[in-house]
């Protein structure tokens, strides 16, 4: 849990405008991916904590929510499927920012080399 934690500070400190530049665009398009279903308590707290500090932001964003649902399915076949299914529906989106989950999720966007 603290692993999380970390992460999601880590990501929303690159989200800070003080920081770091802003993107060209006028609105930052945000990939949010993951692992469990989209019923899951911590999959809700984690997906809520997350809008919560991008609305705290001075920067417009797009939120963009997918779900692997590995738990319910052959996580071996939901990654394959979600790699297509990614790169087809984003292959005319800009995506800025990809934050995932869990480790699932993660190793799937290391897979998605040519979707960055």
């Amino acid at each position: 849990m603290k692993t999380n934690i970390l992460f999601l500070f880590l990501v929303l400190q690159f989200l800070s405008p003080s920081s770091h530049a802003q993107p060209t665009s006028d609105v930052t398009h945000i990939l949010f991916i993951n692992s469990t279903n989209q019923d899951m308590p911590w999959y809700k707290s984690v997906e809520l904590g997350l809008r919560t500090e991008l609305t705290k932001r001075s920067f417009s964003y797009e939120l963009f929510v997918e779900n692997m649902d590995v738990n319910r399915f052959d996580e071996v076949n939901q990654k394959q499927l979600m790699k297509d299914y990614l790169k087809q529906k984003y292959k005319n989106k800009h995506i800025d920012i990809i934050v995932t989950q869990s480790p699932s999720a993660a190793t799937l966007l290391s897979q998605l080399d040519d979707f960055l």
